[in-house]
């Protein structure tokens, strides 16, 4: 049986362990996310041009937030931005729009009234998306941004087979 000295040093480990991983801080800071987006502000403010170098940002910080407590420190900082120009709704709406017009799928809404704890980290369920996002990845950490990649359906050869169904195609196609 084991003392209660090692029982006391067991717990003490486990408890350090538990609160370190409930403390999880953001990697990204609100100051870098503003500063990234900063060539967006004249877009935002008076319904300036949408830049390149706008949507660049977004598409950075949204590659760069991986981990939770990264989505959920991004997203609360847009969200208090975003609370900043409450007063103005097409402020909003821009700001709320520039994901969309830049071709990134953010994981929330930009907007005053986002609940950010319900963020997670991105999950990929199948191996097809996963490919996919690493595509983007290597090719934009080469320096080729804003890559649109269209996916057509897919499928294989059945010479008309007995498998040749509408139902076996709808359920190939939704694993994909």
């Amino acid at each position: 049986m084991a003392s209660p000295r090692s029982l006391k040093f067991v717990c003490l480990v486990v408890c350090a362990v538990v609160m370190a991983a409930s403390t999880a801080e953001a990697a990204i800071s609100c100051n870098q996310v503003v500063s990234a987006l900063t060539p967006c502000i004249s877009y935002v403010v008076s319904n300036g041009a949408l830049t390149q170098q706008c949507c660049q940002a977004i598409r950075g910080l949204n590659s760069a937030a991986k981990t939770t407590p990264d989505r959920q420190g991004v997203c609360t900082c847009l969200k208090n931005t975003a609370s900043q120009f409450a007063s103005n709704s097409r402020n909003v709406a821009l700001a709320a729009g520039l994901p969309g017009k830049c071709g990134v799928k953010l994981p929330y809404k930009i907007d005053p009234s986002t609940d950010c704890k319900r963020i997670k980290q991105m999950c990929r369920d199948n191996p097809f998306d996963a490919s996919v996002d690493a595509f983007v990845f290597a090719t934009e950490r080469e320096g080729f941004q804003g890559i649109k990649i269209a996916v057509s359906e897919t499928g294989w050869p059945t010479g008309g087979g007995e498998a040749a169904s509408v139902a076996n195609a709808m359920a190939y196609n939704e694993k994909i």
